[in-house]
Protein backbone atom coordinates (compact mmCIF):
# COMPACT_ATOMS: atom_id res chain seq x y z
CA UNK A 1 0.00 0.00 0.00
CA UNK A 2 1.53 3.32 -1.13
CA UNK A 3 0.95 6.41 0.90
CA UNK A 4 0.54 9.86 -0.56
CA UNK A 5 1.34 13.14 1.19
CA UNK A 6 -1.28 15.85 0.28
CA UNK A 7 -0.15 18.35 3.03
CA UNK A 8 0.98 22.01 2.45
CA UNK A 9 1.93 23.20 -1.00
CA UNK A 10 -0.16 20.53 -2.67
CA UNK A 11 -2.53 22.76 -4.06
CA UNK A 12 -5.50 20.97 -2.05
CA UNK A 13 -6.48 23.84 0.14
CA UNK A 14 -9.81 25.38 0.34
CA UNK A 15 -8.05 28.60 -0.98
CA UNK A 16 -5.96 30.53 -3.27
CA UNK A 17 -6.40 29.77 -7.05
CA UNK A 18 -8.40 26.66 -6.30
CA UNK A 19 -10.88 27.75 -4.07
CA UNK A 20 -13.82 27.51 -6.07
CA UNK A 21 -12.90 24.72 -7.31
CA UNK A 22 -13.50 22.24 -4.26
CA UNK A 23 -16.95 24.10 -3.22
CA UNK A 24 -19.58 21.81 -4.37
CA UNK A 25 -22.47 22.96 -6.13
CA UNK A 26 -26.07 23.08 -4.82
CA UNK A 27 -27.26 19.37 -4.17
CA UNK A 28 -23.76 17.55 -4.35
CA UNK A 29 -23.50 15.51 -1.90
CA UNK A 30 -19.38 14.80 -1.27
CA UNK A 31 -18.84 11.74 0.70
CA UNK A 32 -16.13 11.09 3.15
CA UNK A 33 -12.66 9.82 3.37
CA UNK A 34 -12.20 6.59 5.92
CA UNK A 35 -9.92 7.17 8.59
CA UNK A 36 -7.00 4.46 8.81
CA UNK A 37 -6.44 2.63 12.41
CA UNK A 38 -3.46 3.36 13.98
CA UNK A 39 -2.70 6.00 11.09
CA UNK A 40 -3.82 9.65 13.10
CA UNK A 41 -3.91 12.32 9.65
CA UNK A 42 -4.12 9.46 6.82
CA UNK A 43 -7.80 8.34 5.09
CA UNK A 44 -8.49 5.91 2.05
CA UNK A 45 -10.64 7.04 -0.16
CA UNK A 46 -14.16 6.57 -0.90
CA UNK A 47 -13.47 6.41 -4.72
CA UNK A 48 -10.38 4.08 -4.42
CA UNK A 49 -10.03 2.24 -1.05
CA UNK A 50 -7.34 0.08 -2.27
CA UNK A 51 -5.36 2.62 -3.51
CA UNK A 52 -3.53 3.64 -0.79
CA UNK A 53 -3.50 6.22 2.01
CA UNK A 54 -3.92 9.84 1.36
CA UNK A 55 -2.23 12.31 4.12
CA UNK A 56 -5.01 15.04 5.44
CA UNK A 57 -3.06 16.03 7.92
CA UNK A 58 -3.39 19.46 8.72
CA UNK A 59 -6.80 19.72 7.12
CA UNK A 60 -9.58 20.66 9.42
CA UNK A 61 -12.82 17.75 9.24
CA UNK A 62 -15.14 18.45 6.40
CA UNK A 63 -13.00 20.29 4.57
CA UNK A 64 -13.17 19.13 0.84
CA UNK A 65 -9.61 17.47 -0.66
CA UNK A 66 -9.28 16.13 -4.28
CA UNK A 67 -8.50 12.32 -4.42
CA UNK A 68 -5.27 11.98 -6.22
CA UNK A 69 -5.85 8.60 -7.64
CA UNK A 70 -9.14 9.45 -9.76
CA UNK A 71 -9.62 13.25 -9.48
CA UNK A 72 -12.75 13.27 -7.34
CA UNK A 73 -13.29 15.37 -4.31
CA UNK A 74 -14.42 13.88 -0.64
CA UNK A 75 -14.62 15.89 2.57
CA UNK A 76 -11.92 14.93 5.23
CA UNK A 77 -13.61 12.86 8.34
Amino acid sequence: MSILLTGAGSGLAESGPFENFFHSKKGDDLRYGTPVPGKNGFVTSPFSPNSGYIDVRGFAPGTPVKDPYTGKVFLTP
